[in-house]
């Protein structure tokens, strides 16, 4: 929004018994007034709750629209409750048009936090809602022999013992 406006200016001299106006004219100038912030739309995160993957890669993304200017910079601010990112982090996001998104890479399981800012060219904040994003932990697929026999076992006093431990890993190869 657009403003038309004047500002008049005055100048006062010392004439040595008291002040006296001289010199007033009107300036006319032009103000944007605005009042509209970035809006955050078509929110995506990966599978919430996601099973825990070694390499895996989480992405969240978000629209962000103004309805007066253009978006200058958003953030994801992202930190885990399980005590790897304690601290809140901001990190930059990339876009494609009006669509912006990051990429996490590698999480450990835990709880998420993350909410997203966005200020435009006028210089106006916003920020999303809060929201949750889990990483379970993943399954194991170990199996334990005792003398090559999967299962109970009796041991006996003085008597060697055969343990094979067998872990099972499902390699994914990336496309």
């Amino acid at each position: 929004m657009y403003c038309f406006g004047s500002l008049d200016w005055i100048k006062l001299r010392d004439t040595g018994s008291g002040m006296e106006r001289y010199n007033v004219y009107e300036e006319a100038m032009w103000w944007n007034i605005s009042n509209k912030k970035p809006q955050f739309s078509n929110i995506k995160e990966p599978t919430d709750p996601s099973t825990y993957s070694s390499g895996e890669s989480y992405q969240f993304n978000v629209t962000v629209t103004d309805p007066e200017t253009e978006p200058n910079v958003t953030y994801i601010e992202f930190n885990d409750t399980s005590g790897t990112l304690t601290d809140l982090n901001n990190f930059t996001m990339s876009n494609t048009s009006t669509e912006y998104y990051k990429t996490f890479t590698n999480l450990p399981a835990g709880v998420y936090n993350y909410k997203f800012f966005a200020n435009d060219t006028d210089n106006d904040w916003n920020s999303s809602s809060d929201y949750t994003f889990t990483i379970s932990k993943g399954s194991s697929n170990i199996t334990l022999f005792v003398n090559n026999t999967q299962g109970n076992t009796n041991i006996y006093n003085n008597t060697g013992v055969n343990i094979t431990i067998v872990n099972n890993v499902t390699v994914r190869q990336s496309t």
